[in-house]
């Protein structure tokens, strides 16, 4: 059995900080406190980050991730989201026990990390990948590039289970549609038998959602989550996974469920917003955080 915990959307911020615009949580506080509640369980074989590390994706938010991911048990992977622009993530980021693996292989099981940001960047006539301006908006993509990829691997590794991990997740809807990127997506699993499901971030829930009858699971984040189910907010939270020889993936979801974080009812404009109704700045606007 190999033991997974996935943190997701630590939206590290400057101290003191709300995330999103000041309608989040500093996540400083929601950090240590999922610290505090995995120092009560057996340490995991491998902690995954599923990207929005940053908040705003400035250097001085990944020298603080650097120091906060140094605390967690073990090795810890990672990939990038939205909010993490390539250069500062990248040169700031790894460190002896932090990196950013394209695959992993433990026992029968190959973890492949995917950058589900291919909407959010454009390559240059040299070759070279830029963030585009608008990244921090764009939902999930995949290069047809890494598709491929993914299906050589598939077909040429000796694993007999493969489990994929990255930011964004398909078949979401509403503020949160892909239609381009739920296509590519099921090209790649039609063509990929060992494919057991996918783990991803993005969406702040904590939802199980089903990609051509595998799952894939929605890791809630550290800072605001929700539930369109209950129309309420929901406490910061995680992920924990087993994976068994025979193929099998147990995925269960911790809410940090504390007076600091109160599930309460989500304003109108949020639930427009999560239905898609409504865009990213007329929810601020709504909300009266800009003018």
């Amino acid at each position: 059995m190999i033991r997974v915990t996935q943190l997701s959307d630590t939206h590290f911020g400057p101290d003191g900080a709300r995330t999103h615009g000041g309608m989040g949580h500093d996540t400083d506080i929601s950090f240590a406190a999922v610290l505090e509640h995995l120092a009560a369980h057996e340490p995991p074989d491998l902690t995954i980050v599923t990207g929005d590390i940053a908040d705003h994706g400035a250097p001085a938010e990944y020298e603080k991730a650097v120091r906060h991911l140094g605390a967690l048990p073990g090795p810890v992977a990672i990939v990038p989201g939205n909010h993490d622009w390539h250069t500062p993530f990248e040169a700031t980021l790894p460190s002896p026990t932090v990196t950013m693996p394209r695959t992993m292989r433990i026992g029968d099981w190959l973890f492949v990390f995917l950058d589900t940001n291919h909407d959010g960047r454009v390559r240059d006539e040299h070759g070279l990948l830029h963030d585009r301006p608008d990244r921090i908006h764009t939902n999930g993509n995949l290069d047809p590039a890494d598709v491929a990829w993914v299906r050589r691997l598939d077909a040429e590794s000796d694993a007999r289970h493969l489990f994929l991990w990255g930011h964004h997740p398909p078949f979401v809807g509403g503020a949160f549609d892909a239609p381009t990127f739920d296509e590519r997506f099921t090209t790649l699993l039609q063509n990929c038998p060992k494919v057991r499901g996918m783990a991803a971030g993005h969406v702040h829930s904590d939802q199980v959602l089903e990609a051509d009858g595998r799952p894939v699971f929605v890791c809630p984040s550290l800072t605001y989550n929700f539930s369109l189910t209950t129309g309420t907010s929901l406490p910061p939270g995680y992920r924990t996974y087993e994976f068994g020889d025979d193929g099998t993936v147990h995925a269960v979801e911790h809410l940090l469920d504390d007076p600091r974080w109160p599930r309460v009812p989500l304003p109108e404009p949020g639930l427009r917003y999560l239905r898609g109704e409504l865009g990213w700045d007329d929810l601020q606007r709504a909300l009266g955080l800009v003018v």
